[in-house]
């Protein structure tokens, strides 16, 4: 039999025995915190000679290349498996093993497939792939930020939260917008206070951008609970986005806005001028939103 490995975003294992089941319940092998996931929404299971994919009774259905399944499935190399917005794919463990011997596997970051390095652009979704290849007959091989050990197991290495806002950002510009939701929805968990700026930034900027794109008015107050929650002074360049996004997205003010305002007001005794000016900006801001 094959050998598979069930590849998700950025991390893979190895398809056990019996059922991997997907879903939003704790029970399951791979939980994902998507509403439109049922909770125990597919079983993966491998019988010792092939491997399968089976819906079990889920709200939204299962897509395998694209093709709705009600029915157990056999699976084969390459197959991608839509469960709610989330994509996974089903990878043989000798195509991974060869990223180490010839030019190696990059994933996707558009619809996250695995190609191989040779293609200029994603053979699924047909994204242009950025890749760097160093091949160097060591035991460590890098692609495009990622590090290819001798087994050919595949591990992020760069930051998570940069690479899911730059995800998020791509899929704004194909107009994914749910997927992109998602991408911003899953950095947020692993916010906190002690961010660095470029990583704060980061999301902050996808989240203005959504807004800006999908004409949602939610991205925005998120935007300043995030502010308020990571006790986090606004940036001029921030301010300045958001007066143009709150005229496209018509945003009126809101509970989250006025919090964030009074966080400001509260720390003003301390500001240096660069700061009174900012705060001036973001009054402005909320005087154009009331």
């Amino acid at each position: 039999m094959t050998e598979f490995r069930i590849v998700y975003q950025n991390t893979s294992v190895d398809a056990p025995k019996g059922e991997f089941l997907i879903g939003r319940s704790g029970v399951c092998h791979l939980v994902l915190d998507d509403p439109s996931v049922s909770r125990i929404h597919v079983a993966i299971i491998n019988d010792g000679q092939h491997l399968y994919v089976e819906d079990r009774g889920s709200r939204n259905g299962v897509l395998v290349n694209n093709a709705l399944t009600r029915e157990r499935l056999k699976l084969k190399d390459g197959d991608q498996i839509s469960v709610g917005h989330q994509m996974i794919q089903i990878v043989s463990k000798d195509r991974m093993k060869k990223a180490d011997r010839t030019v190696g596997l990059h994933q996707c970051e558009s619809c996250g497939s695995w190609v191989s390095s040779k293609e200029p652009s994603c053979t699924h979704c047909g994204a242009t792939l950025d890749i760097t290849m160093v091949k160097s007959g060591q035991r460590e091989t890098k692609v495009d930020g990622y590090n290819v050990d001798s087994e050919g197991e595949t591990a992020l290495r760069r930051e998570p939260i940069l690479m899911k806002a730059r995800l998020a950002l791509k899929a704004i510009k194909v107009a994914k917008y749910d997927q992109a939701e998602q991408l911003i929805a899953n950095a947020l968990g692993a916010l906190d206070a002690k961010l660095s700026d470029d990583e704060f930034y980061a999301i902050a900027d996808a989240m203005v951008a959504l807004a800006e794109a999908s004409k949602s008015e939610k991205q925005i107050s998120q935007l300043f609970t995030l502010l308020r929650n990571t006790e986090r002074l606004i940036s001029r360049e921030l301010v300045e986005k958001l007066y143009d996004t709150v005229r496209r997205v018509g945003y009126r003010a809101c509970p989250e806005m006025a919090r964030y305002l009074g966080f400001f007001d509260s720390k003003g005794s301390r500001f240096s001028p660069g700061e009174r000016f900012i705060h001036r900006r973001f009054q402005g801001l909320v005087k154009l939103c009331s």
